[in-house]
């Protein structure tokens, strides 16, 4: 059977998500992460500032821009996760996401 590069990938960074949380924290720990994901929903900024925190070990700083990559044609300063919600996003609401409900 021939698997597809693309699935393993996906199918490999699914299973270290999946277990990138999976040590056992101390009771401190657990309960500041408790107390603060209650407060926060997922998709708000916040709980997305939680979430990036659970998997910031995983991260790897991009290299210099290859051969092909926007970065080599199309010089950007780059931006924040922060600067990013600074800059007031699109973010999903009104009629537009009703619509999209409706599908």
């Amino acid at each position: 059977m021939k698997t597809r590069p693309a699935a393993l990938c996906a199918a490999l960074l699914l299973a270290a998500l999946a277990l990138a949380d999976c040590r056992p924290a101390s009771k401190e720990q657990a309960r500041s992460e408790e107390g603060r994901t209650q407060t926060a929903a997922a998709s708000s900024p916040e709980g997305l500032n939680v979430a990036i925190e659970k998997v910031k070990r995983l991260h790897k700083p991009m290299g210099a821009p290859q051969p092909g990559d926007w970065l080599e044609t199309f010089r950007e300063p780059g931006q924040t996760f922060e600067e990013y919600l600074k800059s007031n996003p699109t973010r999903p609401g009104g009629l537009g996401a009703r619509a999209l409900e409706k599908n």
